[in-house]
């Protein structure tokens, strides 16, 4: 194990700074995003939803309540007399996640004069081909209930909910831009005009409402929209088919036992909605491709009760966190050796796992995780690449400083050795030559300097690859004599 160096350090920060620069940049074009909303996916499939509330009841339309009715679409009569009763038995706001645009016939007047009377319907409308322009959701066209709907209803919100670019629904709009004023989503309605709240904070990363002296902020995710924390499983909710509220009235007016308990709806956000197979309108969320959509809204509702949204981490702490991350991972790399060190880099990504997914299940809380594995991944990489450059070109300085002494065999013997050389003494039995060129003082007397010069380095040259050729080590040259030493380097 080796101490890095302040030198080290800063190179391996530089390396850190700019790998996480580039994933961090990478990871905000569409492609490399649709990589992480997969990671958001499974943490959301492994999410255990607490209990809901409870003040979030759904009435299904389903396959029993068409089987028994024997028609699609139903007559706004049946709507009529639901709305009858939901009101009669004290829901708070009645809530539909169904369109009512065109007319349908005589029931449309039983329906207007039950919204009427109930005055705590809230009706959906949609946008037609809405689209994001920057932070802002933009439509070209309003599609509203007819008029005497929303005349008589306590409020009306828009239902489009945009899916991310692969298809899978993880956020909720709050509010889209049409012809320059701001519309209402249905559950920001019914926050505001059912539950009397009101928007006191508008900033660019959340909007802050006020319900009943209650605080409650919702994050935004980049737009006018929240990440939800979306409930897989809708009998997690109060709910009760369409079919099991026409039957259970009856008997709760002449104080019979029913399925549906008296207060079942009392002071609850109803929410009606569609699952019948072909009428109903299903996307993809995670975990889940055909999902109802008015399990969207209920989902979002239960976040504003309980206070549950995901945040997702700023740009700041998703670049900070990959670049500790990657920082440590350098220091790794030029600390330990390469296996040790990757055993290390698997913990450290490990690691790094277990905390977004801890940080997700108990805070709801969403950094990225690919950019700071990569991160990891490829700093170590590159440091333990720029580690073997270098003492390559450690080794062929020493090659070329200490090749004039040594044999090639012996110099590679070093090299390679995983020992250290000891700098300290060592007792060893060595075999030492001395050898000169006879009469070479009498040779040089009858000559020129120059020409001396010349016979001496070709003598020298020979006499030194002789020593080499036996792996010995060439000591010193004394005038025309050569020391060299057999058994040590």
């Amino acid at each position: 194990m080796k101490k890095p160096g302040k030198k080290n350090r800063r190179n391996i920060l530089a390396i850190s700074f700019l790998t996480t620069s580039l994933f961090f940049f990478l990871f905000r074009l569409d492609f490399f995003t649709h990589i992480e909303n997969v990671t958001y996916d499974w943490r959301m499939k492994i999410f255990y939803n607490k209990e809901t509330t409870g003040d979030v009841v759904l009435v299904f339309i389903g396959d029993d309540t068409l089987q028994q009715i024997g028609e699609w679409p139903i007559s706004r009569a049946w709507y009529a007399g639901l709305t009858e009763i939901l009101s009669s038995m004290g829901a708070r706001a009645i809530v539909f996640d169904i369109l009512f645009i065109d007319r349908s016939g005589e029931g449309d007047r039983e329906f207007v004069s039950s919204i009427k009377n109930a005055g705590n319907v809230v009706l959906p409308f949609y946008f037609n081909r809405p689209e994001k322009k920057g932070s802002i959701i933009y439509s070209d066209m309003m599609v509203e209930p007819l008029e005497e709907f929303k005349k008589n209803a306590l409020s009306t919100g828009f239902i489009n909910i945009l899916p991310d670019h692969d298809g899978v629904i993880r956020k909720y709009p709050l509010f889209i831009e049409y012809q320059g004023k701001s519309y209402n989503s249905l559950c920001v309605s019914v926050i505001k005009d059912a539950l009397g709240g009101r928007l006191i904070n508008m900033r660019k990363d959340y909007a802050e409402f006020e319900v009943s002296g209650k605080k409650q902020r919702i994050p935004f995710s980049g737009e006018p929209s929240t990440y939800l924390n979306i409930y897989s499983d809708l009998k997690k909710f109060p709910n009760y088919s369409f079919v099991q509220v026409f039957q259970a009235y009856p008997k709760l007016m002449r104080g019979e036992r029913s399925i549906i308990p008296e207060d079942a709806f009392r002071d609850k956000i109803v929410i009606v909605g569609l699952t019948a197979t072909g009428v109903s309108d299903k996307a993809t969320v995670p975990g889940m491709p055909n999902y109802p959509l008015m399990g969207i809204h209920a989902s979002f509702l239960e976040n504003f009760f309980k206070g549950e949204f995901i945040k997702r981490a700023d740009s700041t702490e998703n670049f900070l966190i990959p670049l500790v991350f990657s920082f440590t991972s350098g220091l790794v790399a030029i600390t330990f050796s390469p296996l040790t060190g990757i055993i290390l880099i698997i913990l450290l990504v490990a690691i790094l796992i277990s905390l977004a997914f801890s940080l997700f299940t108990f805070s709801l809380f969403w950094i990225d995780i690919l950019p700071a594995v990569l991160s990891i991944i490829f700093v170590y990489g590159i440091v333990i690449m720029r580690q073997f450059v270098l003492e390559r070109q450690e080794k062929d300085r020493v090659k070329n400083l200490f090749g004039k002494y040594i044999s090639p065999v012996v110099m590679e013997k070093l090299l390679s050795s995983r020992e250290s050389v000891l700098l300290e003494g060592e007792k060893k039995t060595l075999t030492i030559l001395f050898a000169d060129i006879r009469g070479f003082t009498s040779f040089a007397e009858k000559r020129s300097p120059e020409e001396t010069f010349a016979s001496l380095n070709r003598a020298l040259n020979i006499m030194a690859d002789a020593v080499f050729k036996f792996n010995g080590t060439l000591d010193k040259f004394i005038g025309d004599e050569v020391m060299a030493i057999y058994g040590a380097p």
